[in-house]
């Protein structure tokens, strides 16, 4: 499968969203449900950038992800399974935001 065809879109809306505690709901346009956040910056960051990067290709979102881990001072890249790890953790992300109605994704 060529996942460079794919895009992603959002589909929720952010209903709260308090920056120092990363708490962050919202609601699903496509069934209604409204969902806490988990406390995690790279799942928040994942919606994020599809908010401001709609039609963005998975490759993509984890390509910027993986490149605002080093600006943060994570060292990613030095160590292939840390890289590897990090990058299986940010699909598995994607794909559990697709099955919950927050992330639509298109050919």
């Amino acid at each position: 499968m060529n996942r460079k065809k794919w895009r992603l879109y959002p589909t929720f809306k952010v209903i709260s969203y308090d920056y120092d505690k990363l708490e962050l709901v919202v609601q699903s346009t496509q069934n209604g449900v409204i969902y806490k956040m988990p406390k995690d910056p790279i799942t928040q960051s994942i919606l994020y950038h599809l908010l401001d990067n709609p039609g963005s290709t998975p490759e993509q979102v984890v390509s910027e992800l993986l490149a605002w881990g080093q600006q943060n001072g994570i060292d990613l890249l030095s160590n292939n399974d840390r890289m590897f790890t990090w990058a299986s953790y940010m699909y598995d992300t994607i794909s559990l935001l697709i099955t919950h109605g927050l992330i639509k994704i298109e050919k």
